[in-house]
């Protein structure tokens, strides 16, 4: 990839004519461009080229620069550097012509839809880097901050021609997208002054009114990325999953680093909650990616099974090592289901029992085993073959009913330390040690599920260590691949380990303890023995639950309690619908959390380990500004499926129904109101559920006193009808009636999906039907919500 190439395209046309080709709506306010001292309306003076200039490598496109000149040299751009040496597979370069960022000189309309759009653009493609043509106000200096701060990567030299003297300095460069965008939001004091010229526009805009830029993959009548995406996961995986994460409004997930995660519209968001233990370390931990790149540079990448792997013989090595010796043996796997699967084969096998004693709303996994072990309703309705006569279930913290299930036929009790997915529940004092008792005189094997609570998370390596109960058997996974690959394990003492000798083909996994997942493991072990790291955890537990107990003192008709211990602490709500408008809340304010799998009235805190202090309190601050709008909102009024509003108006009907039966998108709450509809006829429907526009199969019919439309079955609904009736009060007065009922077919989701739509029909569609209403000088003398 060394050749490159320079391909010169002459245009001509005065400078008002370029912008108009370039920008099209540009030249309505081109008028604009002459307030920095007239200097930019000395390019018509000039034999008014407008040259593009097309860098192509190895015959391939790459990027494309212009620049308006008298002359293809290259004014006022001396000379472009060779691009070559930066065409690698982590530089991907994209280029958006004038990113003009001058605020006086900036189009107001344009500018700030440019710079979104080259930035959504350039991060669905993977881009790290844009080519573009940057400004800076001031002088030749801060041109050179870009070089020494920014990692801007010069295309080419700022003008030199005494004709621009005093022009806007400009300078045509890389810019490296993949840094630049935290550097701006957390970056030094200088970094975010000179990265504000470039996405000061993007911050504005990103959440308010967002310019709608399309491209030849997004154009004007085609359903978005995000859209497309989630139809084709439900089409292909995970129906149920694709619909709830789209009508929550989850994005396009991109890059991540440390605590943070990005959308495809560049937004960070704060991960309140490590994606169920997965992302302990956050995102893009830099030294398991080093570990990662030097594990697949020595080319020892894959597993024989019978010649020995040093990896892998050494991680088994260093993790017993790490329990402090209390386990002698240890087998991997790839996730922590099949991990468990092999807990309970060791202790059916030693114990030569075939009963397993778990807990009420446990969570072990999703195997056949791990699903019986939950011992839940819905999942024995689904799955007949559950082994129900195998697990014995019994209350969580109930001494009495333990004691009273603990026979001889008991194989082995299995217990997570925290109870995660039930709810975060904490042992009490006392009652692991009575379990592990209780055990030892009725030779059962105990068995510690820690998939969410080692490596750190209850501020010691492992949960036993914290609650000093060692158990027989432990099992671990989840952060145990950095968040970035599947490894799990199984840990016993040597006595237990015999079945491995009397039946060693009963044990296997084919890529379970491969040689990449387990150097990156060894990395994993050796970050989180680091006592300086579980000194962080435990500082940082000690802010947050001073904060979480604030919270839950602020709000108590929200809140009941606070669970959990070191950095894994649940929140109790009063309803679950509050636990959905939450999480709808949080997202919207750029913050992820997610729900208790097996109690929906909980919302989960379970930050990554490595998060820096004041993201984490930033994040309770906006967890705080939430929970005060969902106390200001009458959610208890609120219907699972059904929302409306009335409307009195001191107008004839005659008025109000010629507008409605005109134009009925515009009373329509999911149209964006700007899209004429034929009645009568299915047809593509472009809406908005409150995050981006959407799109469905729509039929919309004329009622003699109002309009009907209906929704195709389909990814977003299973049906939804929205009805405006108007009704004669007096001869002038009219009584406008909108309903809608909706069923997203989200059971038992119900309650998070529902609560964000009608979240966006309290706050944004009905209010700007009732704008649309209020034209015309119509004025308002009654509005009142009906639910």
């Amino acid at each position: 990839m060394n050749n490159i190439e320079w391909q010169v395209i002459k245009a001509t046309g005065d400078l008002t004519e370029v912008l108009k080709i370039r920008h099209k709506v540009y030249v309505e306010e081109a008028s604009r461009l002459n307030h920095v001292d007239d200097t930019l309306s000395s390019f018509d003076r000039f034999d008014n080229y407008c040259v593009y200039i097309i860098a192509k490598i190895d015959n391939q496109p790459v990027a494309t620069v212009k620049v308006i000149t008298d002359s293809p040299i290259g004014l006022p751009c001396d000379e472009f550097a060779d691009l070559s040496k930066y065409r690698r597979p982590q530089h991907h370069l994209y280029e958006f012509g004038h990113l003009i960022s001058l605020p006086t000189v900036r189009n107001d309309k344009l500018g700030p839809a440019m710079m979104r759009a080259a930035l959504i653009y350039a991060v669905n493609r993977g881009a790290t880097h844009i080519l573009g043509d940057f400004f800076a106000d001031g002088t030749q200096q801060d041109l050179h901050y870009y070089y020494k701060n920014l990692g801007f990567i010069a295309a080419c030299h700022p003008y030199r021609d005494p004709r621009f003297t005093g022009a806007p300095l400009s300078i045509i460069g890389l810019l490296d997208i993949s840094q630049s965008y935290s550097l701006y939001l957390r970056g030094s004091r200088v970094q975010k002054r000179l990265l504000h010229y470039f996405y000061n526009d993007y911050a504005i805009y990103r959440d308010t009114d967002k310019p709608e830029l399309y491209f030849t993959h997004q154009v004007e009548g085609r359903k978005n990325q995000r859209q497309l995406l989630a139809e084709l996961k439900a089409k292909v995986n995970h129906p149920s999953y694709a619909r709830l994460s789209y009508l929550m409004g989850c994005g396009i997930q991109m890059r991540g680093e440390d605590e943070f995660v990005m959308d495809e519209n560049g937004r960070e968001f704060y991960a309140l909650f490590d994606q169920y233990g997965n992302q302990s370390f956050g995102y893009n931990h830099s030294q398991f990616t080093d570990a990662l790149r030097q594990a697949i540079a020595s080319k020892n990448i894959n597993s024989t099974k019978i010649m020995f792997e040093e990896a892998s013989i050494k991680l088994a090595d260093e993790l017993i090592e790490a329990t402090g010796n209390n386990f002698d043996c240890c087998y991997f796997a790839n996730g922590g289901g099949e991990t468990i699967d092999n807990a309970f084969k060791i202790a059916m096998a030693v114990t030569r029992r075939k009963k397993i004693i778990a807990f009420e709303n446990c969570f072990h996994g999703k195997t056949i085993a791990t699903l019986s072990a939950a011992g839940r309703e819905e999942h024995y309705r689904v799955y007949p073959g559950l082994m129900t006569d195998t697990f014995v279930i019994v209350p969580f913290g109930d001494k009495a009913a333990l004691d009273a299930a603990l026979t001889d036929e008991i194989a082995a009790v299995i217990i997570e330390p925290v109870q995660a997915e039930g709810g975060v529940n904490t042992p009490f004092a006392g009652y692991l040690p009575f379990i592990a008792e209780r055990c030892r005189q009725q030779g059962t094997c105990l068995i510690f599920d820690e998939m969410q609570t080692a490596f750190g998370r209850l501020g010691h390596l492992f949960a036993f260590q914290k609650y000093q109960v060692v158990p027989d058997i432990m099992c671990i996974g989840k952060a145990f691949g950095g968040g970035i690959l599947p490894i799990s394990a199984v840990l016993a003492r040597r006595e237990l380990w015999g079945v491995l000798n009397d039946h060693p083909s009963s044990f296997g996994s084919s890529l379970g303890g491969n040689p990449v997942s387990c150097q990156l493991a060894r990395q994993v072990l050796r970050t989180a023995s680091t006592p300086s790291f579980l000194a962080h955890i435990n500082m940082l537990s000690g802010m947050l639950l001073p904060e979480l107990k604030r919270l839950a003192k602020n709000y108590p008709l929200l809140i009941s309690k606070i669970s959990g211990d070191g950095l894994m602490f649940g929140i109790h709500f009063t309803s679950p619908l509050m636990v959905g408008l939450a999480l709808r809340l949080l997202y919207e304010n750029d913050v992820t959390s997610s729900y208790c799998l097996y109690n929906l009235n909980v919302l989960r805190v379970q930050p990554p380990l490595n998060s820096q202090p004041h993201n984490l309190i930033k994040a309770c601050n906006t967890l705080d500004g939430v929970l005060n709008k969902i106390n200001n909102i009458d959610i208890a009024t609120w219907s699972l499926n059904h929302a409306s509003f009335e409307l009195i108006l001191p107008t004839p009907i005659n008025n109000v129904l010629k507008q409605v039966q005109d134009y009925p998108a515009l009373f329509d709450p999911f149209s964006d109101g700007r899209t004429h509809y034929p009645c009568d006829q299915w047809v593509n429907f472009y809406g908005n559920l409150g995050d981006d526009r959407a799109c469905w199969k729509n039929l919309t019919g004329l009622l003699e006193d109002g309009f009907v439309s209906t929704a195709a079955e389909g990814f977003i609904w299973k049906s939804c009808i929205r009805q405006l009736r108007l009704s004669v009060l007096t001869p002038v007065m009219t009584q406008v009636s909108l309903t809608v009922e909706w069923d997203n077919a989200m059971q038992p989701y119900d309650m998070l999906t529902n609560v964000k739509i009608n979240l966006y029909l309290n706050e944004q569609g009905f209010q700007r039907i009732k704008n649309e209403l209020m034209r015309g000088g119509m004025n308002e003398t009654f509005l009142r919500n009906v639910v």
